[in-house]
């Protein structure tokens, strides 16, 4: 999982270097944004998760 992330974040980086208009500011913002995105899509999936086993045990 961890290798893939990795050549994820490779792929993007190397995308974002044939932008000419793109700045590191801008590379570094892009990156930052898909992290807080995945990190909120996980948190998601965390709070349904135990919000689903909560209603599992109540049976």
């Amino acid at each position: 999982m961890e290798s893939r992330f990795i050549w994820v974040l490779l792929t993007l980086l190397a995308i974002s270097q044939g932008v000419y208009a793109m700045t590191f500011a801008d590379s570094l913002a892009l990156v930052l944004i898909l992290g807080i995105c995945v990190i909120g899509i996980f948190a998601c999936l965390g709070y349904y998760a135990r919000r689903r086993d909560e209603s599992f045990n109540t049976l």
